[in-house]
């Protein structure tokens, strides 16, 4: 009997604190329930589950428009692998409204058809699409929520992407591209969602295969491309005695091709997938015999080369961009590495002085030093024509002096 008093006594003495000191857990939820394939109507094995946040649920502050910290548009629960018979559990749930967020691969992704802006202020076109789209649950404290998933199987388009001398464009960017509501192609939409969503690299033998698509109209964009690549090594935080490697990759050149083999999106050929549709044989090719490299320097009005600037090729017709690269403090000068043959202008902006200023990394980091560039001096914009029709090397762009000089 004084055992029971004492172990009674001790529990309203923890109740007592934690109603004092607000420590009380708050009551949480749990979802179950169980994902299966339309297309097989078997369970859909290992793929991933997770909630994501109502935009209507996000908390008062925060601002619109913002990266994946915005809540109500990144999961708010770690994702979990449905078991082999297709079931899942999430414990310790907030209570609140939730998108169920469940993804597999060639599956659609209703969440990644919609932008964020499009979630947190949809027109009522959207919104129709949204309730037919989009599942949403209610998580209520301390009760179970169940929820039955049925994946549709997304649509898909594979091909190869060639050079024009017959050898494969092996490890090349590739990017599926959608209408969006303003008539623009656009791409990447809902890829904090599905990082891999209308994205892919093409193989070895230069094929490529994207899935998971939901029916509608699309061009591809492959991406020859040039890039560095730099490391740093230290050490791991909260693990001493491990290191991690950071690689950071910084692209100095890229030439976009799109379906059709044009180099203008507007100028692509569309094509549309239905829901399901497996499209083969969406062939691209990048005409080496047509592309050239142009070099040449940014001039200062007394003469000297600037070391610093961003260079845009434009389609002399309707301004659209080509591509665009920036002047190396390497050598002063600037390298469209692989041009098409045609009418452009020539524009440099963020013409500038810089230095290279020595900077020290953390300590136990390799290297020890990294450089940044410090602006000394900047200047105006200018542009010109430019007609390429082969290689050249020697073109020149003089820019106006700024007001004054950069502090």
């Amino acid at each position: 009997m004084r055992k029971e008093l004492l172990i009674l006594l001790l529990l309203l003495l923890v109740d007592a604190c934690a109603a004092e000191t607000g420590t009380r857990p708050e009551p949480m939820g749990t979802v179950t329930g169980h994902v299966f394939c339309a297309d097989t109507q078997r369970p859909a094995r290992l793929a991933n589950v997770s909630l994501v946040a109502l935009p209507s649920a996000a908390p008062a502050g925060l601002k619109e428009g913002g990266g994946d910290d915005v809540s109500g548009l990144r999961p708010m629960t770690e994702p979990i692998e449905t078991s082999l018979d297709g079931s899942f559990t999430l414990h310790n749930v907030k209570p609140g409204e939730y998108y169920l967020l469940v993804e597999m691969e060639g599956y659609v992704l209703p969440l990644a058809e919609f932008t964020p802006k499009q979630l947190q202020h949809p027109d009522e076109i959207t919104r129709a699409r949204m309730q037919r789209r989009l599942r949403t649950l209610r998580v209520v404290a301390a009760q179970a929520t169940n929820e039955e998933v049925l994946l549709e199987r997304g649509a898909s388009v594979s091909g190869s992407v060639t050079y024009d001398d017959g050898s494969p464009a092996a490890g090349l960017g590739m990017l599926i591209l959608t209408k969006g509501v303003d008539g623009k192609w656009q791409g990447g939409v809902g890829s904090r969602y599905r990082s891999s969503y209308g994205l892919s690299r093409t193989d070895d033998f230069g094929h490529y295969r994207m899935a998971g698509l939901p029916a509608g109209e699309y061009i591809a964009q492959v991406n020859l491309a040039l890039t560095e690549y730099t490391s740093t090594t230290g050490p791991m935080p909260g693990f001493p005695d491990r290191s991690m490697t950071v690689r950071i990759a910084d692209t100095k050149f890229s030439l976009p091709i799109y379906s059709g083999n044009v180099w203008r999106k507007t100028a692509a050929v569309a094509f549309s997938l239905g829901s399901g549709e497996q499209r083969t044989g969406a062939d691209m090719q990048f005409p080496l015999s047509k592309l050239h490299k142009v070099t040449g320097q940014v001039l200062a009005k007394d003469g000297h080369a600037i070391n610093g600037g961003l260079l845009t090729l434009l389609n002399a017709d309707d301004k659209t961009q080509v591509t665009e690269t920036e002047v190396q403090t390497a050598d002063n000068a600037f390298h469209l590495e692989f041009v098409p043959e045609g009418d452009f202008q020539l524009k440099v902006s963020k013409a500038r002085d810089v230095v290279q200023v020595q900077i020290s990394n953390a300590p136990g980091y390799t290297p020890k030093f990294h450089e940044e560039s410090k602006t000394v001096r900047t200047y105006g914009d200018a542009e010109r024509e430019l007609k390429v029709q082969g290689e050249a090397s020697d073109v020149v762009l003089t820019v106006p002096d700024a007001s004054k000089p950069a502090k």
